[in-house]
């Protein structure tokens, strides 16, 4: 089965915070942060990514990331 994935890349800045941009409601959000130091799994900004191309990876692979529910991948 093929799903249409909807990426939504959403750049903030180090000072911003969750709660100043905070996703619609049934919308995964996906943490990149070079300098996490987490279990790096992308929920938080504390466990983030360290790079892009594993939220992407994520993204290809998860299926409640669909055009019904996109996922967006924040970035710091």
């Amino acid at each position: 089965m093929v799903y249409r994935t909807s990426v939504y890349l959403v750049v903030g800045l180090l000072a911003c915070s969750a709660e100043a941009m905070p996703a619609e409601p049934g919308e995964r959000v996906i943490y990149v942060d070079a300098s996490a130091t987490g279990i790096y799994d992308g929920g938080s900004w504390a466990n983030a990514y360290t790079n892009v191309q594993d939220a992407l990876d994520d993204v290809e692979l998860a299926e409640d990331c669909l055009a019904e529910s996109p996922c967006e991948i924040w970035v710091a």
